[in-house]
């Protein structure tokens, strides 16, 4: 599931002074533009869009005033304040002057809203069918939600797959929905999730260990494991000690060593054999996870197998 093409202009009239995008790593699950902000006052109209938006205050303070039911409304945003707001509405803003002239920085986070009605029916299907109301917030206080922000930043920043996109942008519609659609009681909680049986689990390793070159996505494991996608990354967890994004990685690059070490094929080669588009990731991933490059490793195994004989 793709997040609308109209949030890609969002951010073009937000006035910041610089934009970090998602859209450079290649997500599609969700869209996150990371935005810093200097202390200038003005006056904008957001840009509607299909999906639901997250605004997460990451630092400093900005004084914001809305424009509702002919008056202004005044609000302050500090670090960790979040604001929601609900698909194909726009708001009539003005940015104040804080009184400290301070930069500030904010996560723009942009989902799908096929997500939120997909957690909207689990939850139905679970015995809660008084789930709705509208997930439209001006400001307010959500430490796991600031958190998971600030982790999506710090992926971005570490040019993460769309795969750790996707398990996030799930995890947020399911705590959105749960905690913040107006209806749940977080106490009344009490899903049942499915059980990801030993059997089931195989499939799902036997589906990433066959298919390292391909795109595979949460709803494709989820379905092989027989449970709900949106659980599934919490019991394969449970199971493994590992997320599938990072079971996955490691597969992959387990599979490059052994490539490496039993064939001549070129490191780009064996980067689209075990799903990286370009030898430059692969030799990155294997680096932050082994500390060498593809080549060294290969040199050393082989001087290493010469020494055994």
């Amino acid at each position: 599931m793709r997040f609308a093409t109209e949030s890609l202009e969002c951010s073009g009239v937000l006035g910041a002074s610089h934009v970090h995008s998602s859209r450079a790593v290649g997500w599609t699950s969700l869209l996150l533009d990371r935005h810093d902000f200097t202390p200038t006052a003005a006056e904008f109209e957001t840009l509607a869009t299909p999906d639901q938006s997250l605004v997460v205050m990451l630092s400093g303070e900005q004084h914001l005033e809305v424009f509702s039911d002919g008056l202004w409304r005044r609000t302050v945003y500090r670090a960790g304040t979040i604001g929601l707001t609900p698909g194909l509405r726009t708001d009539r803003l003005r940015r104040c002057t804080n009184r400290h002239k301070a930069a500030f920085q904010k996560a723009n986070i942009y989902l799908p809203q096929g997500l939120l009605d997909e957690a909207v029916d689990d939850f139905r299907q679970a015995g809660h069918a008084n789930i709705g109301g509208s997930l439209n917030a001006l400001a307010f206080q959500d430490p796991m939600l600031c958190h998971v922000a600030m982790m999506l930043v710090k992926a971005m920043g570490a040019g993460a797959s769309d795969l750790y996109a996707e398990a996030t942008a799930k995890w947020l519609a399911v705590h959105l929905v749960c905690f913040h659609a107006g209806r749940l009681e977080p106490e009344r909680l009490c899903l049942h999730a499915g059980v990801l049986t030993d059997r089931r689990l195989a499939r799902v390793l036997e589906m990433m260990s066959a298919r390292l070159a391909d795109p595979i996505t949460l709803d494709e494991l989820a379905t092989e494991a027989g449970v709900s996608k949106f659980h599934f990354v919490r019991l394969f967890r449970e199971k493994v000690g590992a997320t599938p994004h990072a079971f996955l990685v490691r597969l992959r690059l387990e599979a490059a060593q052994s490539m490496l070490a039993a064939s001549d094929l070129e490191v780009g080669t064996i980067a689209g054999l075990c799903g990286y588009a370009r030898g430059s990731d692969l030799a990155t991933a294997f680096r932050r996870r082994f500390g060498i490059t593809p080549l060294a490793w290969r040199a050393e195994s082989r001087c290493f197998g010469k020494l055994r004989l």
